[in-house]
């Protein structure tokens, strides 16, 4: 499929769409002249990159790159599943369920098959279920933080996963009512990294394009019937769960 990057002018104002790479190639961004007053505007959100940065910088301009990107997915996509595996734990108090609960998240979804890949969807899946597992198990104000820099980072690399955080926000709400006492402790621990991502995502926009809401790929977000395409993800022959 076809792909575009978007180039702004110097007054930031008129979008150009051009043509990119075809998909399988690596380079998917067009690098305007040096002399040209246009500035390069990146075709996808920036949060995966600047996530696997934190951890590949050491292999930059080497060869090695491209095999530590799958290493990293591999990596996050297994703690996930340990992640879920702890809590099923929790939940269930019984091994073998357990166990069986976390082959069907693995081998019965496509987690395992994504997590061979540098797409945004093993990272993502992986950060909800680290971030809740956090957040149930940990109780802690250093756990607290760190899942929401996980789900900030999420909300980075996929604009619509900032939804993921509402359930989280829901529980400790809930917990309060239960408990008769306000936990304030990690809502406020859990937002600062939030606030601090989703500044950082504005500053971009800002730095890009001169207007903070300028979100990439904006005009593929939108919401439609859950139950379209079901049966095609369930039960087609190529592609199918089921």
């Amino acid at each position: 499929f076809e792909r575009h990057t978007r180039l702004f002018d110097s007054n930031n104002k008129r979008i150009i769409n051009i043509p990119a790479l075809n998909a399988s190639h690596l380079n998917l961004s067009y690098v305007p002249p040096e002399d040209s007053s246009m500035k390069e505007i990146p075709g996808h959100p920036t949060g995966l990159p600047l996530f696997a940065f934190i951890f590949l910088w050491p292999f930059r301009h080497t060869a090695a790159l491209e095999h530590f990107s799958i290493y990293l997915t591999l990596f996050f996509s297994l703690l996930g599943l340990y992640a879920f595996y702890s809590l099923m734990m929790l939940y269930h108090q019984d091994t073998k369920k357990a166990r069986l609960f976390t082959i069907v998240l693995a081998a019965g979804t496509q987690y395992w098959h994504y997590s061979k890949t540098f797409w945004a969807e093993p990272y993502l899946a992986s950060f909800l279920i680290i971030a809740w597992y956090l957040c149930i198990t940990k109780k802690t104000k250093i756990a607290y933080s760190l899942a929401g820099f996980l789900l900030g980072f999420g909300f980075l690399i996929k604009y619509p996963f900032l939804l993921t955080v509402l359930p989280f926000y829901l529980y400790f709400i809930l917990l309060s009512i239960k408990n008769k006492k306000l936990e304030y402790t990690p809502l406020i621990f859990l937002s600062i990294p939030l606030a601090i991502c989703s500044a950082s995502i504005l500053y971009l926009n800002f730095f890009f394009t001169g207007n903070l809401l300028a979100f990439n790929q904006i005009n593929a977000v939108h919401f439609v019937a859950p139950w379209k395409g079901m049966l095609n993800w369930l039960f087609n022959p190529t592609f199918g769960l089921i």
